[in-house]
């Protein structure tokens, strides 16, 4: 584990993490390293359960040995899904929500770390929310919609849209014994998803 310090804070003066990226990583996306006095301690404050490597990311496709899904026949995406580099600061590793956020991020489309479970993105201030497919587009399903969670919803990450209006999406879940997966939806199925453009 990691350690910051700050000397102003009193009660809750450390701060720790397993993630070397997160207790480093830039004040613009978490407000408590510098904008809250804390200093990085350099140096291990103790050692925990589990892998991590030099971004704080637990976790890949490659270090866990999951299998890596192949694209559906007759679909093509812009950009092969490496997670290798993904961050689990503030969603949880193989949730539905860390990869979506991650894999907008593949493309430098941002969403908030702090949107919340599957079916609150589709309610998040700040972002244009439609009916019609985008592409890149994270799809917020509601509570249980399509047979997914009945308590949090689920996301999904946009590939690709076809002429038809059918829809390829990329996603991940504890669910899954991939670690992430495919699924195309209909043209009809689609036009009832609500897609949440990022920035």
């Amino acid at each position: 584990m990691l350690s910051l310090y700050n000397p102003l804070a009193g009660i809750g003066s450390h701060f720790y993490t397993a993630s070397p990226f997160e207790a480093t990583y830039d004040e613009t996306n978490f407000q408590y390293k510098k904008a809250d006095n804390f200093n990085y301690e350099f140096g291990v404050a103790w050692y925990a359960l589990g892998e991590s490597d030099s971004k704080g990311i637990v976790g890949s496709s490659q270090a866990t040995n999951f299998p890596i899904p192949d694209v559906p026949n007759g679909w093509t995406i812009d950009k092969p899904i490496d997670t290798s580099h993904y961050s689990n600061a503030t969603y949880n590793y193989r949730q539905c929500t860390w990869f979506a956020w991650n894999r907008a991020r593949d493309f430098g489309i941002s969403y908030s770390p702090y949107m919340g479970n599957g079916q609150d993105w589709q309610n998040a201030v700040g972002y244009t929310v439609t009916t019609n497919p985008v592409l890149h587009s994270v799809v917020s399903f509601k509570a249980g919609q399509f047979g997914f969670s009945a308590q949090y919803g689920h996301v999904a990450f946009v590939e690709a849209i076809h002429p038809d209006g059918s829809i390829l999406v990329s996603e991940s879940g504890l669910g899954y014994s991939s670690l992430f997966v495919y699924q195309v939806f209909t043209a009809a199925e689609a036009s009832q998803l609500h897609y949440v453009i990022g920035h």
